[in-house]
Order: structure tokens, then sequence, then C-alpha cells
């Protein structure tokens, strides 16, 4: 054979590829580069970020502990913590136990049984017990003239107590209301009046009915003086005057204005008094609400008894009693239970204050 057939056999034309071991080392220093490259810009990146100082000082360490003693399932978010997440929830069902008990405490320690039974002995002497004819009660009135007898018979009897049952005179620390219930000060009856001219009469009537008095309004209040036309009950004064306050009756709202009496701190005086007003038409047809304040004190229980006994006279005519009981613990702290209330107000104070600043912390 040829030697030139064998060499033109195997020979191939140089095309410009690479041989395939030459593709392959090209590839793997190309790749080798990229790794170098790539590690070289990483090295460059991290040395422009400049790292993070570690916080440290007195506000970090604090904020530390506030955010860890009022730590909430929702500052947390989604936490696989399954044991802090116990831990915070088991602290925040104790804590508001705690709460719950001391404001339970705190409300129903400023109630007491007894002042259930203050106010049904003082109601039922005023309003339950009969006038000296047997007519009726306080509950029972309906007429204008039933209010003096209420005022003489009940009134004036139950606020005084001069003699124990036996008619032997009381003494200055036993003359109390069911011996027990110290009158403070001077009760006090006040009357609110209508205008004359509040309403208008049809002229078909004009000349035959002179006098037309409008149901209450504060707009149509009589400030005139009337009757003696002297004295703090023939007199108007305004609610400021007397350091009133609106009352929410029956039939309307009334205003603290008006013109009033005090009957004073003897039975003597008292009937003195109602017997004038009375002789001298105190109540009329411009009434329309006669009101009669006083208040006690049992100190044997530290309680007081406000009350206000109401007589409200409709356009219609007729009377309609009303009344309000209010038995309340207005000197506070005086025994060592009360004390204990008073600890126990003062932390509902501290837990407000705590629940705030968690809502302001899961809020922020």
């Amino acid at each position: 054979m040829n030697p030139s057939s064998n060499l033109s056999t195997d020979y191939r034309p140089y095309s410009g590829g690479r041989p395939a071991w030459a593709v392959a080392d090209g590839a793997s220093d190309s790749g080798r580069d990229l790794e170098d490259q790539y590690e070289s810009d990483l090295v460059e990146h991290r040395a422009d970020v400049i790292p993070e100082p570690e916080r440290t000082g007195c506000w970090y360490s604090f904020t530390r502990v506030i955010r860890s003693l009022w730590a909430t399932r929702q500052m947390k978010g989604d936490s696989d913590d399954k044991d802090w997440y116990v831990k915070v929830t088991l602290r925040e069902l104790f804590t508001y136990i705690i709460f719950l008990v001391l404001l339970s405490i705190m409300t129903f320690g400023m109630m007491s049984p007894t002042m259930y039974f203050q106010t049904k002995v003082m109601s039922e002497l005023f309003l339950d017990s009969s006038f000296a004819d047997g007519s009726g009660s306080m509950r029972e009135s309906t007429q204008m003239t039933d209010f003096w007898k209420f005022a003489k018979d009940v009134l004036v009897e139950n606020l005084y107590w001069d003699n124990w049952y036996n008619d032997q005179e009381t003494n200055q620390d036993d003359r109390n209301i069911l011996y027990e219930n110290r009158l403070l000060g001077s009760p006090r009856i006040r009357q609110l009046r209508v205008r004359n001219d509040s309403c208008n009469v049809h002229s078909d009537f004009k000349k035959a009915i002179t006098q037309c008095y409008d149901v209450y309004s504060p707009h149509i209040e009589d400030t005139e003086p009337f009757g003696l036309m002297n004295g703090s009950a023939w007199v108007y004064h305004t609610e400021k005057q007397m350091n009133g306050s609106n009352h929410w009756a029956l039939l309307a709202t009334y205003t603290g204005a008006g013109s009033f009496r005090d009957l004073g701190t003897t039975k003597k005086q008292a009937l003195a008094r109602l017997e004038v007003l009375k002789q001298n038409l105190w109540i009329s047809r411009a009434t329309r609400a006669v009101f009669v304040d006083f208040t006690v004190y049992n100190a044997n229980l530290n309680l007081f008894c406000v009350v206000k006994l109401v007589f409200e006279f409709p356009a219609t005519g007729g009377m309609i009693p009303s009344w309000s009981f209010r038995t309340v613990k207005l000197l506070r702290y005086v025994n060592p239970y009360d004390y204990f209330i008073m600890a126990c107000e003062v932390l509902i104070i501290f837990f407000i204050l705590y629940y705030i600043v968690e809502e302001s912390l899961e809020v922020s």
C-alpha cells in the first residue's frame, strides 16, 4: 500500500475550532475565573458595608427590660418558639386574673348589705307612715291638701325625735331619726312656680277665665315675689344662688331654682314655719313642684342617706308624689377594711397604666 494513501485517509483539515481537550480545559479555566471574580466582588462589597455596632447603654438595657416585661403574643407574631409562647400566654392570663380580682374587690367592696336596709327603713318611715286622721300616706297622696297633712303629721314627726316610746324626753345625743340617724343641718322645702300668662285662653273664654298656668317649663318660671313678698319663701332665687341642680321627676325635669324655706332644727320651729306657709297659701295654682330635701348620717355604719321627696302639681290638677333615697358612703377611709380597699384602688391605677403601655408597645 502506498504510504501516501494512508496519510490522506487519516488527515482532517483544520476547521478553526479548538480540540475537545482544549475546550474542556478552557471551560474549567473560565469557571475558575468567574469564581475568583465573584469572591473578589464579595470581599469588596463586605468592605464597603459598615458593620452595625453592638447596642449598649442604660437606655437600651431599660427598653429591653420593658419589652421583656410587656412582651405579648401580638409583639412576637408568628413565633416558632413554643416554650416562649406558652410562657407569655400564662403570664398574660395570670396578670389579667389579678387585675380582675382587684377590680371585683374594689367594686363590690364599696357596697354593703347594710346600705339596702338603711334605705329601706328610711323610705318606709316617710313613705308609709299614715296621716294623723288615717286618710292615707305619702305613697297614696293625690291632693294638694295631702301635702300639708304629710308635712305636719309625717315629715315633722319623723324628722324630730324629741321623746322615747314611753314619752320620756330624749337627750341631745339620742335626738336622732329612729334614734340612730343624725339629721344634718336643717331640712328645706322648695317650690317652682309658673307665670299666670304662660298659656293662652281661647277667645270665647277670656272674659270668664282670667288666669292660666301652663305645664312646667324653665322658660316660663315665675320669678316675681308672691304672697308675703319677703323672705326666702316668697322670693325667687336662681339655681346659682341656691347651689342647686336639675332634678328629673315623673312629669318634667326641674331646675334647682325657686323659693325655699328652711324648717329649722327643732320640731317647734318646723311646725311654726309650716303653719305660716299654709295660712298664706304658699302652694297655689301656680305651683308646679315642691321639693323636700334633707340628709341624715348614721355613725354606727358610717353611711349618709340623702333624701329628696317630690310633689308635682300638674296642670290637670291633683298631686303626684315621687322620691329618691340614696345611701352613700362619703367618708371613704375610716377602718382597716376601708384602707384595704384604698390599696386595691391604687393597684388598679397601676394596672391601667400597665395596660396602656402594653397597648402602645403593641401598636408600635
